[in-house]
């Protein structure tokens, strides 16, 4: 059974082992360890499949947006549903905080994470040349948009620019 919880104190051995095994360039423990316990703006969910271990997502979310920075499925639990149920959870978050978009940075020869990430709702919106440090990749830009709560983003803009 698969089960979406936020990280605790005790996932973050876990999550660094997994950085090492699925990244050229992993985040180190100290940067994992921020987020899991001490950043105001990051929210860090990891899946549990039977109770094991399964994977992770980390977003950052900043001036009504959210900023998706890694998601890690442990090998054997792909095509299981778990990235899929992790994103799901960090979209759930963006959009009950009232985020008006999300984004991210993806390879584009990660065919099968820009297929979950299109199926998601993501679109391509641009690309960043040289992104990934270890082979000079670029980088695939992708956006979900919240179009329910853009119109309120848009209403407070509209608010405030009248006010002066």
């Amino acid at each position: 059974m698969l089960f979406i919880r936020q990280a605790e104190r005790g996932d973050i051995e876990n999550i660094a082992e997994l950085e090492k095994e699925c990244f050229p360039i992993p985040w180190s423990e100290d940067s994992i360890r921020n987020d899991v316990l001490y950043s105001s703006i990051a929210y860090v969910v990891v899946a549990e499949f039977d109770d094991a271990f399964a994977g992770y997502a980390d977003v950052w979310f900043v001036a009504g947006e959210g900023q998706i920075n890694n998601v890690a499925v442990v090998p054997h639990y792909r095509r299981k549903g778990v990235g899929t149920a992790l994103l799901e959870a960090l979209i759930d978050y963006v959009r009950d905080l009232g985020g008006t978009e999300m984004s991210l940075e993806v390879r584009p020869s990660n065919i099968a994470a820009m297929r979950l990430y299109r199926r998601l709702g993501f679109e391509e919106v641009g690309e960043r040349g040289g992104y990934y440090l270890d082979d000079g990749e670029a980088a695939a830009i992708m956006k979900l948009f919240f179009e329910e709560n853009q119109d309120d983003a848009d209403e407070y803009e509209a608010d405030e620019s009248s006010n002066y």
